[in-house]
């Protein structure tokens, strides 16, 4: 069965506009929106491989349920002035790659879906509607797929909806998911509802009468009693929101599917369009040519194959090495003779093999050599000042810019587009290994990584030539990459921590922490999880009436700025903000220093990060060591043993 994705566009780019920070193209045109939305939409895209597609649209002008209800979305803000523009925009850019988009006066976009989707599904087409509004889900069947995104965590998850997942998540089918809507009303929207009826009771009424017109019929029968009192009182609001409420799947508009296809979206107009607005974590999608071809890169898992490769290597040649949790995996190389060749042996092999490049006296070009140089000094192996660091010199050029991967030095220095290391390898739990990339997809990681050290060996030259325009040779040569070294050394040789003091300290911040926990309990009459913000609202603001709340959405805000105003007049609220921190410093100084400690030696092993900042300050992660705590009062009486925390060994060999 072929298939359709129908896409809710003002829903999905009103989420990324609010998810995106505010973005521009080289012309100042705003961009987030469009950007974010084609983020989520490729996603989706990937996930379904729909054969069709469509986006609708509203268009601004008054509705039908306008007309009956004119108060319909009465509390919505106006558009804001950086999104407004960008609607057309993502028409533009939906255009030029030949996805078909439909809108309709009088009508919600919501409507053309419903429409649409009724039809496909007539037609043996399998619909999959993607949309925020759960109103959508009154469409939900067997067929027909209903897709909500939504933010979880801090990133985007989509919830999926046939007829029997409604059902399993609401007590409802979907057309009593109409049913149960007007009876709770939606605040989005403006629909008023039924008073004091929220999802749970509306739910339990429809799950009992299967309609709104059913339960008026028998509210004496409805329970709770105030439910059943302004069902009688509001009977007439309940019926003018279900009208509001239900989706119009007989709306006059014209599609024809055969000319909704999917299968030309990368082409030359779009190219240029994401070129314009750039766009450029998407190009990869594009078949673009590049300097050179897949044909020019080699792939070898033969030892002896790879020790003639290196044989032949020049006197100035370039190499990418690919870590996964610490292990070796793969290696890539290019010079002025081989374009790129990708060598994937076993670990001990490559360094082997490295060892013996490494002593040769060859000129080595690295991207991050730090990374490399602490991998093989730690097996004993050093590579010297052969080396030029693409990264740390495009970092001294340009050190306002937020990365300074291989694909922004491409841009950057040879101005092609590369693909980014997340578009080939995934991230988060989807991000794919090297070798499951060997056996799926071998010339794609082939080529990207083939790309990464032909990158690196081009952008050198005028890398270097930029230092030396800028006056910085001195800078680089002398300063920055000997820091390289240091910093590598730094981390080989790790910073030794007392891990009794940080244990006893741990045990101190605890009994603090439980001893606050009691005292917090009986001032508030009962217990309650403190570390809940939702929780700890109501305790504070509506059990015990304290005045200077702030709500919010999601319930009352507890955060640091609204306490601390609190916290002189109110002792359970000093209590709080005392029992936060010292779990604070617990979680981050004990706990947190302890769960970092290096078993075989007894130290903490932090990275340091020369590209981060603007002000070439050095940053420290995973832990970050430079993380001090503010020296509160519950600080300073642990003071004592915090000091013997880190005893720095100071010796930094080269």
């Amino acid at each position: 069965m072929s298939k359709i994705m129908l896409v809710d566009g003002n829903s999905l780019i009103n989420r990324a506009f609010y998810a995106m920070p505010v973005l521009t193209d080289p012309n100042g045109e705003y961009t987030n929106a469009v950007y974010g939305f084609l983020n989520i939409f490729f996603k989706l895209m990937d996930e379904e491989k729909p054969e069709m597609c469509i986006v609708c649209f509203d268009v601004h002008q008054p509705t039908f349920r306008h007309i009956e209800y004119a108060e319909y979305k009465g509390t919505r803000h106006a558009m804001p002035e950086e999104l407004r523009p960008q609607i057309p925009l993502l028409k533009k850019v939906l255009g030029s790659m030949n996805i078909k988009t439909a809108e309709l006066g009088g009508y919600e976009a919501d409507d053309l879906l419903g429409t649409l989707a009724k039809k496909a599904e007539k037609e043996g087409i399998s619909p999959v509607i993607v949309s925020g509004d759960r109103d959508l889900l009154q469409l939900a069947s067997d067929t027909i797929l209903v897709r909500i995104p939504k933010t979880k965590g801090g990133y985007t998850v989509v919830e999926n909806y046939h007829a029997q997942e409604v059902k399993d998540t609401y007590g409802v089918t979907p057309s009593e998911f109409i049913e149960m809507k007007a009876l709770m009303g939606d605040t989005s929207d403006n629909v008023p509802g039924v008073p004091s009826i929220g999802e749970k009771t509306a739910s339990k009424i429809i799950q009992q009468f299967g309609s709104v017109e059913n339960a008026i019929a028998h509210a004496d029968e409805v329970t709770p009693k105030r439910a059943a009192e302004n069902l009688k009182t509001y009977s007439e609001q309940a019926l003018l929101s279900k009208r509001l409420v239900t989706i119009d799947t007989n709306a006059p508009v014209e599609v024809v599917f055969s000319e909704a296809l999917t299968d030309n979206m990368f082409n030359e107009f779009s190219l240029n369009e994401f070129k314009s607005h750039n766009f450029k974590s998407f190009l990869s999608r594009f078949e673009i040519e590049t300097p050179k071809t897949k044909a020019d890169f080699l792939f070898t898992d033969d030892k002896k194959a790879a020790e003639e490769l290196a044989d032949r290597l020049d006197d100035i040649f370039s190499c990418e090495f690919f870590f996964e949790n610490g292990a070796l995996e793969a290696a890539a190389i290019s010079d002025k003779n081989i374009d790129g060749a990708l060598l994937a042996l076993p670990q001990s092999e490559l360094i082997e093999l490295f060892a013996k490049l490494f002593a040769s006296g060859r000129r080595i070009i690295m991207h991050d050599i730090k990374k490399a140089y602490v991998f093989f000094k730690k097996r004993g192996i050093a590579f010297g000042n052969t080396v030029f660091d693409t990264m740390i010199a495009a970092y001294l050029l340009d050190p306002g810019k937020n990365d300074y991967t291989h694909s922004a030095v491409a841009d950057a220095f040879l101005q092609y587009d590369m693909p980014s290391r997340e578009q080939i390898f995934g991230k988060g739990k989807a991000e794919k290994t090297l070798s499951e990339l060997i056996t799926v997809e071998r010339d794609r990681l082939t080529e990207y990584c083939c790309g990464c050290s032909r990158v690196i060996l081009h952008a050198h030259e005028r890398l270097e030539k930029a230092l030396s325009e800028k006056n910085m040779t001195s800078l680089y040569f002398d300063i920055e990459l000997p820091l390289v070294y240091v910093l590598g050394d730094m981390e080989l040789f790790g910073m030794r921590v007392n891990r009794q003091a940080i244990a006893d300290y741990g045990k101190k911040l605890q009994l603090k922490a439980d001893e606050l926990t009691k005292e917090i309990y009986e001032l508030a009459g009962e217990d309650f999880n403190i570390n809940s913000p939702k929780q700890l609202g109501v305790i504070l603001f509506e059990k015990l009436g304290l005045k200077g709340g702030k709500k919010t959405r999601t319930g009352w805000s507890t955060s640091a700025d609204i306490l601390e105003k609190l916290a002189k007049e109110n002792e359970i609220v000093q209590k709080v903000l005392e029992y936060r921190s010292h779990t604070k410093l617990k979680s981050t100084y004990a706990d947190g220093l302890l769960a970092v400690i290096d078993e075989s030696d007894g130290k903490i092993h932090s990275t340091f990060n020369q590209t981060i900042t603007t002000t070439g300050r050095i940053s420290s992660t995973e832990p970050n060591l430079q993380n001090i705590p503010i020296k509160t009062e519950s600080f300073a009486k642990f003071s004592s043993p915090m000091t013997t925390l880190f005893i720095l060994t100071a010796t930094i060999r080269r």
